[in-house]
């Protein structure tokens, strides 16, 4: 035997029912909203995927932590800029315990008429350096045909690579 029973609310409960649900609803729309903002806020920080931090010896990296700053440093760090190749590295090689670099020369931009901090790469302007690494040394800002000097002083084989360091 089947008994249905007939459920009836008085027109304050119903609406304190209705009520209910949609706060219900409400919360749970603005906490997966919140939930979503939160997620992608947490992916957007932090490095790219194009970024990398590669070994060169046992003392320095190439670090890459955007297009624009591709630097070599030492592994432990530094305090400031006389111990690092700064942005823009664009070639690297290793022969024995000299790392050699090629840098695209940035200069400041200039916005109508004004110098502003912005780096903008110098066309075709390239230096070279090269680090001791055993005796933390960089020969700092050589044009070639100084690299090519320095190179034939420091026993390093003209014929040496500079390898992109996308590649390296």
């Amino acid at each position: 035997m089947c008994f249905f029973y007939k459920l009836t609310l008085s027109p304050s409960s119903q609406n304190y029912l209705l009520k209910k649900a949609y706060s219900l609803s409400m919360k749970k729309i603005i906490f997966l909203s919140l939930s979503a903002l939160v997620i992608f806020l947490l992916q957007s920080c932090g490095p790219g995927t194009q970024d990398f931090q590669k070994s060169l010896t046992n003392n320095y990296n190439l670090n890459k932590s955007s297009s624009a700053n591709i630097i070599i440093s030492p592994k432990e760090g530094y305090i400031n800029e006389e111990e690092i190749i700064p942005t823009k590295v664009v070639g690297v090689n290793v022969y024995e315990n000299y790392i050699i670099a090629q840098r695209l020369v940035l200069e400041n931009e200039k916005l109508n008429g004004n110098i502003s901090n912005n780096k903008i790469a110098k066309k075709n302007s390239y230096d070279f350096w090269i680090i001791d690494s055993e005796k933390k040394q960089i020969l700092k800002k050589l044009s070639y045909s100084q690299f090519l000097i320095k190179c034939d002083s420091l026993k390093i084989p003209r014929s040496i690579n500079l390898v992109d360091i996308y590649t390296y």
